[in-house]
């Protein structure tokens, strides 16, 4: 697991090569990582009142795992963890479509624990895509679907 300066270091080059993010600061006098921790911290108050908490939600479950699929291409198993992470994703999207807002309203912090559960879903250490889509999916899966076939 690689340190908390490690981290660090690679948000800091990866802020380095935004050109928006040094126009920002150049007019702002604000340094870049100050600038990304006020924009985390603005998205984690909006969304611990609910506004907003939807979107934020999307947000970290859509841009870094597409970028780890568009990457993961040459390498199978990589494959297969980010297919797993997207069947989980499509299949919570569909449990909140269905259950509509009785879901959010049932639930203080939904939006907090889906992004949560999102990132330890995403996170390649954990695996936890793969560990949900064969604990609880594959079994609800065989259950519904070997009968209709």
């Amino acid at each position: 697991m690689p340190s908390s300066q490690t981290v660090l270091a690679w948000v800091s080059n990866e802020l380095e090569a935004l050109e928006p993010m040094r126009v920002i600061e150049s007019r702002t006098g604000i340094r870049k990582m100050d600038l990304l921790s006020l924009f985390i911290l603005s998205l984690l108050l909006l969304n611990a009142v609910g506004f907003g908490a939807d979107d934020f939600c999307v947000l970290v479950g859509t841009l870094y795992p597409i970028k780890r699929t568009l990457s993961s291409f040459n390498r199978r198993s990589e494959r297969q963890r980010m297919l797993g992470y997207w069947i989980v994703f499509a299949a919570l999207g569909t449990m909140e479509n269905i259950l509509g807002d009785n879901l959010v309203i049932a639930s203080p912090f939904y939006y907090a624990f889906k992004a949560g559960f999102l990132v330890w879903m995403v996170n390649p250490q954990k695996r936890g895509s793969i560990y949900f889509y064969n604990m609880v999916l594959v079994p609800i899966f065989k259950v519904h679907f070997s009968q209709q076939s």
